[in-house]
């Protein structure tokens, strides 16, 4: 029981990091693109969730973000499998491994590549009748800078995380 409400704990705190990352800290440059913070949360959810966990509260977090703050898009379902795949990847790159540099740099690439690169490019294709390729080439060179700044900003971050994951993991 304990154990339990040791995850739903933590995944309701995950749910609450990702709705402020993703729906409330943001930064869009129209016709460019949309900065958030929200892999941040899906890599630590996956690391100190799993993959199931982190798929489950995402889900959760980006339904209920959608309810609270859709932005100028309305809630799109596609977008929710989107951040889904990030807590699945940073989970299985993640979740119960020693951190370091190499596993964390690949969690965030197939996270960006999968996610925001390949589905995200193409729910953006379906709403807004551009075709994928344009809308692809495109966002490549911006997406790259910000997978940089990720990169920078989120080591140092899960690596004083990781400090205490025997706290994290004894709990469930």
């Amino acid at each position: 029981m304990k154990k339990k409400l040791n995850i739903i704990t933590l995944s309701a705190i995950m749910i609450s990091l990702d709705i402020i990352f993703s729906k409330i800290l943001t930064i869009t440059i129209p016709g460019l693109i949309k900065i958030d913070f929200q892999i941040l949360v899906a890599m630590i959810a996956g690391y100190i969730l799993g993959p199931l966990y982190a798929v489950i509260s995402l889900i959760i977090s980006d339904v209920l973000g959608g309810i609270i703050n859709s932005g100028s898009l309305g809630f799109f379902f596609g977008f929710t499998i989107s951040s889904a795949f990030r807590g699945l990847i940073g989970g299985l790159f993640l979740y119960k491994k020693n951190l370091n540099i190499i596993n964390t740099f690949f969690a965030i690439f197939f996270a960006y590549i999968i996610s925001d690169m390949i589905l995200n490019t193409f729910w953006l294709s379906i709403l807004s009748s551009v075709p994928f390729t344009p809308l692809l080439i495109s966002r490549i060179i911006p997406r790259f800078i910000f997978f940089i700044f990720i990169l920078v900003i989120y080591y140092p971050i899960i690596s004083m995380i990781s400090k205490n994951k025997e706290y994290f993991y004894n709990k469930m």
